[in-house]
């Protein structure tokens, strides 16, 4: 989430054909794709636009960011205990019928201490529930070359080797990057990405990688500067091959207040562009400004398109609460009807496909 504070710190067959022609620069533009029809390959892979979960089906993502590792937020991700006397676990499962958890967390804790989260992987994944690991570390703005860049990428190289055989487990790269100068902002993106895309796959792993938009994530309201619009298909045709399944996510906040047109015309171009999107982060405020209608109109556009999406954040521990009074989605009253949630908990709540409630 854009904070005002700083916070601290083969189954991937190849089923998509990339036509394209290699501009000056020797990196592939983004073109039209072809797509065959989707096989059950026991991983997660992209396909065209879309992503295909192990049992070959279309999977779109509808899930909430939780507390990971050393994360600053309180509530366990999966013990903590609501009105109901059901488990956060069982909540995200049951009651919101999650299919994906984002679990924030930072690059030191994942370096340092991976066996920390071997349990929330085994909790979620056992029961078919994606575990997507962020580090939040370098919120609004790069790692530095050096120790920066080798912590963030050590982090995901040990998950990357300790969870390669489990497909259920996603790596989102870094949360919302961001340059102060707008002349570095293809360099930094593209070529960060790159390394932390090397790093994971040198261990093996074919996972599905995550990486956010430019721009603390709102990637320039999908204008000129959009990064995963202009330049994401540098991070799927690099070091002379294509680099398959990499998902890219944009964070909803008050840039996109109001843009029903403009959410159409950004998710009808990334498709076009064989880019798969999600939504990683959307909320009802970003420190002092309302984002509602942002997170509304990109519920409108999101929906009808198959654009999967997490809501910031389960816990409640800030303004983006889910549940009433101030707290979060492991506080519901009832999971047939609630009847105390919030107005960016009941866009969450209604927003879910059909027959998952």
């Amino acid at each position: 989430m854009a904070r005002w504070t700083v916070i601290r710190s083969a189954a991937a067959v190849a089923l998509t054909l990339n036509v394209c022609a290699c501009a000056a620069s020797g990196s592939p533009p983004n073109a039209p794709v072809a797509t065959a029809t989707p096989a059950a390959t026991g991983r997660f892979y992209t396909q065209g636009a879309k992503i295909i979960d192990p049992k070959g089906k279309v999977f779109v993502a509808r899930g909430a960011n939780i507390n990971g590792p050393a994360y600053h937020f309180r509530s366990d991700p999966i013990d903590n205990p609501g009105p109901l006397g059901m488990s956060s676990l069982d909540m995200i499962a049951n009651c919101w019928k999650f299919n994906i958890v984002r679990v924030n967390t930072f690059a030191s804790s994942m370096l340092l201490y991976p066996e920390d989260f071997d349990r929330i992987v085994k909790a979620f994944t056992e029961r078919g529930i994606v575990v997507m690991i962020e580090p939040h570390d370098y919120t609004g703005r790069y790692p530095s070359p050096d120790v920066e860049m080798k912590m963030l990428a050590g982090g995901h190289r040990t998950l990357a080797a300790r969870y390669k055989d489990n497909p259920y487990v996603w790596f989102n790269v870094m949360n919302e990057p961001n340059a102060e100068k707008p002349e570095q902002a293809r360099d930094l993106w593209v070529e960060t990405h790159r390394t932390l895309i090397r790093a994971i796959r040198e261990t093996g792993a074919d996972n599905i990688i995550v990486a956010d938009a430019h721009g603390w994530g709102q990637d320039n309201r999908g204008g000129s500067g959009s990064s995963i619009l202009n330049w994401g298909g540098e991070l799927q045709n690099f070091d002379n091959k294509a680099q398959p399944n990499i998902v890219f996510s944009l964070h909803v906040y008050e840039l996109w207040n109001n843009a029903d047109q403009a959410f159409a015309e950004y998710f009808d171009t990334a498709a076009a562009k064989g880019l798969p999107l999600i939504v990683g982060e959307f909320g009802m405020l970003n420190g002092p400004r309302d984002t509602l209608p942002a997170s509304t109109s990109m519920m409108a556009a999101a929906k009808p398109r198959g654009i999967g999406w997490l809501v910031w954040h389960f816990d409640g521990g800030d303004t983006n609460d889910l549940t009433l009074p101030s707290t979060g989605g492991w506080m519901i009253d009832d999971c047939a009807a609630p009847a105390n949630l919030t107005p960016l908990g009941r866009l969450v709540w209604d927003g879910a496909p059909p027959g998952t409630k």
